[in-house]
This record gives structure tokens, sequence and C-alpha cells, in this order.
């Protein structure tokens, strides 16, 4: 009785059709994805309008030049994407070569991060996956659902997720340190709480708060800061600190642009708050998987790499200060 009825839905149904959805979703082109899949332009509008039929929906309509998904398609994308990512590895009967794969990884982080670590990441990637790229994302709001789903292949940053479907692996710990622009009162002499507490700050907030650690700590020394601008970005805060007079608070892992870029004076807080610590998360799915195990161990070690060089020029220009 099964076979009767699973039978007639196989012979109607053709799992190509989800690999083409798949390359149109995530390209939002007919042309993008018929060179993705290999086939000709004619051949993949072809296949767009039997997955329309086969699925009972528009699936990606005209916007501008391009294509855009319908709700139903935004809603299977993910899904999807977890399915044809499953289909290749189970039928992958060997390994590529990483000088072959030709893929996209998607990683979440936090902007000041992306901009510390993200060119060095691709380079460690391309000396053995050239064709590899690299997607960056927002972080926006933590949860587990798109690794999980395979929208995100990877979750970079101060990360609070855990569970049995969240692999977790420290990189390094941050502190926080004081910025200013060169020739600004605090570039000269030590900075004291007292004297820290004298001058307007600006604080970095994805939710425009404008206290936080640093005035609970100031808090406990009788002391109060005046926060008179919050922005979006730890960068922005960077930048604004750098060419006004306000002060800012940023990871250690930005002082090596705050110095490069802006010519920036850092210097450690006069009171203490608990350091950031940046780590990498991923699905357990994905635990094995060649690529993805590659391009962890390349984020990894630039990471590494990076924050150690960082950490040295830090503590050697306080000694010597």
């Amino acid at each position: 009785m099964l076979d009767n009825v699973y039978l007639p839905k196989m012979k109607q149904f053709d799992a190509n059709l989800l690999f083409a959805l798949n390359a149109l979703l995530e390209t939002g082109s007919v042309t993008e994805a018929a060179e993705r899949t290999g086939v000709s332009v004619p051949t993949m509008s072809r296949t767009l309008t039997r997955i329309r039929k086969l699925m009972g929906d528009p699936i990606m309509v005209q916007a501008g030049r391009g294509l855009v998904p319908t709700p139903k398609a935004l809603e299977m994308r993910a899904r999807l994407h977890a399915f044809v990512q499953e289909a290749y590895d189970l039928t992958r009967t060997s390994s590529p070569s990483l000088a072959d794969v030709a893929r996209t990884v998607s990683i979440r982080a936090d902007e000041s991060l992306v901009a510390v670590f993200a060119a060095s990441i691709l380079e460690a990637v391309h000396r053995k996956a050239p064709k590899v790229k690299l997607r960056f994302v927002s972080h926006g709001e933590e949860a587990v659902g798109p690794l999980r789903e395979g929208i995100l292949d990877l979750d970079l940053g101060n990360i609070k997720l855990s569970g049995p479907e969240v692999k977790l692996q420290k990189l390094f710990s941050s502190r926080f340190m004081g910025v200013v622009r060169t020739g600004h009162p605090l570039s000269k002499g030590k900075v004291t709480a007292k004297r820290y507490v004298e001058y307007e700050h600006i604080s970095a907030s994805r939710r425009g708060l404008l206290g936080g650690p640093i005035d609970d700590a100031l808090a406990e020394l009788g002391l109060e800061r005046t926060v008179s601008l919050s922005v979006p970005t730890l960068s922005s805060a960077l930048a604004i600190a750098a060419t006004s007079d306000l002060v800012a608070a940023i990871p250690e892992h930005l002082s090596g642009i705050a110095k490069t870029l802006y010519r920036a004076f850092i210097f450690p807080l006069p009171v203490q708050t608990a350091d950031l610590r940046i780590s990498l998360a991923w699905h357990p799915r994905f635990d094995n998987e060649s690529v993805h195990r590659f391009v962890r161990e390349s984020i990894v070690k630039s990471c590494s790499t990076i924050h150690s060089q960082q950490s040295r020029l830090s503590s050697r220009k306080m000694r010597f200060r």
C-alpha cells in the first residue's frame, strides 16, 4: 500500500529541481544560476517554470533586473540549503581537492572583527582554496537556528550560545582600551579614573545604550562619566573619537586599526571591566566536513597570529610609555 503511494510521487518528482532552486535563490539570477549548475540559460528558465508548477508558487519574481524570492521561497530557503549541502556530502565518494572547491562560506561576525581579521582570513583560505569565497554578515541577534539550518556556516564573536547543537572554540580574549585623538589631554600623563571622567564620552551600543560596565566600575569608585553620544558600532565610535575631543572604549583587537589608520592614542582603562571572549561556533553536522574544517582552521590561525602580534605591540608600548 505504501509503495503504491510512494512510486507515483517519485515519478513526478525530480531532485535536480531542488538543486536548481537552491542556485536560483542564492544568485537571484537565471543567468548566474545556469552558469553555476552548468546548463544553458533557456534550460534554467524552463526549470524555473517546472519549479513553479511543482511548488504551486511563483517562487522568484522580477524586481528590476534581477529576481527576488517570494515569501514561500524565503520560508524554505534555509531548509533547502541544508538539504542540498547534505546531499552533496552523502553522495561525495572522495573529498575534492581544496584547489578545486568553489564554495561560499557564510560567517556571522561583529563588524570590528570583520574589519581586523577578514582580509587575513581570506588570504589564509586562498593559499589552498583560491575559489572559496567568504560572505561576512551582520552579527544581529544571536541564535542557533541559522547554524542549524545552514543559512550560516560559522559564528565569530563574543558568543553566548551553548548546547548540543553548537560546537564552540575559544580564539582569544580582548580587553577594552581607551582611545582618544592624538594631542588630546588624556594622551599626556597617566590616565587616572578622576582624569578619565573629566571629559565627554561616546558609547558604542547596537541598542543605543548610554551606559554599561565601565559606568558600573566607575560608580564603585564614587565617580560618574558624561556619555554625550551613542553610536551603533565600535568602528564608528573609534572614527569619531579619533577626530574629536570625545573619549571612546574599544576592544584591544581594534587597537592596530586605531593606531595605523587614525593615529589615535590608546591607553588602559583606569577601571577593570570583563574581557570579550572571542570564539568560533558551528553546528556539529559540519564538524568533519573537509572544506568547513579547513576554513575553521584558517580562521583560528589568522586570529591567533594577529591577536598575538597586537598584544605584544601593546605590551611593549605600555612598558616604554
